[in-house]
């Protein structure tokens, strides 16, 4: 009955540790979800900015018409984060997330989207490893991919954008984030 007993507690150990691993994943998983949404909005509003103030930015919306729909969506589950925004007016606008996009890109999972927004994996590494799928015209990407890289260099700190790579700064970020707090 001692071995009995002593089995029994095995196995209810073992249901509890793995019942305790499944729920640490799962609110890290949630973690990781909610980070890249507010990941997402400050790169939206940096795109917004840097639409009006940094010139090779400005250059590079001229390609896109007017009311082009971009959708970012980080995951593939129904809860994923998601980021929808277009051209307008020679800068970005909020879309509605239900809007036609006529460029989609999704990140394959959670972890890829959060290792791409944490500025631990470039875009360009991303795209070289298949961390996420393109739905639209891969030329007209290589605008955004361009838009999202020197967002980036104004977003992190200069030792993550030297490890990814992105294009040297116009000016100082702290521009950036002033103009990011206020209407421009």
């Amino acid at each position: 009955q001692k071995t009995k007993k002593l089995n029994q507690t095995i196995d209810f150990f073992g249901t509890v540790c793995y019942n305790t691993l499944r729920r640490k994943d799962k609110a890290m998983k949630k973690f990781k979800s909610v980070m890249c949404w507010i990941v997402m909005r400050v790169l939206f509003r940096a795109l917004q900015v840097l639409a009006k103030t940094d010139s090779r930015l400005k250059a590079g919306i001229k390609a896109y018409p007017n009311r082009y729909v971009f959708r970012l969506r980080a995951g593939l589950g129904e809860n994923a984060p998601v980021l929808s925004f277009k051209v307008k007016n020679d800068g970005f606008a909020l879309a509605k997330n239900s809007a036609k996009a006529d460029m989609d890109i999704t990140i394959k999972s959670i972890e890829d989207a959060f290792a791409l927004f944490t500025g631990q994996v470039g875009i360009a590494r991303a795209y070289a490893e298949h961390r996420f799928f393109l739905k639209g015209n891969p030329y007209e990407s290589m605008g955004l991919v361009r838009a999202l890289e020197i967002a980036e260099s104004y977003l992190f700190p200069p030792f993550i954008a030297d490890k990814l790579d992105v294009p040297n700064r116009e000016y100082n970020p702290l521009k950036l984030f002033a103009l990011m707090c206020v209407k421009v």
